[in-house]
């Protein structure tokens, strides 16, 4: 529940976040730009869903948990965080 919970705030902060830096581009360029409204909302999309392969993989590979019911370390959990974030 609590790897459910984790990703879904750090989407919303993400796509809030790229949200409020497009709109400000826009309205501090709006006078040397050509983009309308409705390409800078389509711009905000397009990058903010292409950010959260990366993000989603990282949070689900920070999720797995240290151990195992039987106290024993769960196998190769720090190479699938190293191999994660290399990855991404």
């Amino acid at each position: 529940m609590a790897s459910i919970l984790t990703i879904v705030t750090l989407l919303v902060l993400r796509f809030a976040w790229i949200a409020l830096v497009g709109y400000a581009e826009y309205l501090f360029k709006k006078r040397s730009s050509q983009l309308t409204i409705k390409e800078v909302g389509q711009k905000i999309v397009v990058v903010s869903w292409s950010g959260m392969r990366g993000l989603v993989s990282l949070a689900l590979a920070l999720s797995l948990p240290i151990a195992t019911y039987d106290q024993t370390p769960f196998p190769y959990r720090q190479l699938v965080i190293y191999l994660t974030f290399v990855t991404i």
